[in-house]
């Protein structure tokens, strides 16, 4: 039909990832074309760059500190449904960025 795009297991029969690649690859293309394009889908629009061999590596990683994560009081949790994790103030979320970044 024209103007539905649709690939994998709902266009054909279950079959492999492969034909879902496939057919999705050919739906971009369609796509491109009907907004004016070329229908050319492997352009590149990003060159990316060689990640650092380094990167988020750190001898003594293991044996970091966690920061621990506010949670309810115990009391407070048998009175409702409250979340009982409330995650990291802003503060304490820097800091453990702060330490990531020094990598």
């Amino acid at each position: 039909m024209k103007g539905i795009y649709a690939g994998g297991d709902v266009a054909a029969v279950q079959g492999a990832i492969v034909h879902a690649i496939a057919a999705g690859r050919k739906a971009a293309s369609s796509i491109d074309i009907a907004l004016g394009g070329a229908g050319d889908i492997e352009e590149v629009l990003f060159e990316r760059d060689v990640p650092s061999q380094y990167i988020g590596r750190d001898e003594g990683f293991a044996s970091w500190p966690r920061e621990k994560v506010p949670e309810l009081e115990l009391e407070a949790r048998h009175q409702g449904f409250q979340e009982v994790a409330l995650g990291f103030e802003d503060e304490q979320a820097k800091d453990t960025k702060s330490r990531i970044d020094t990598l």
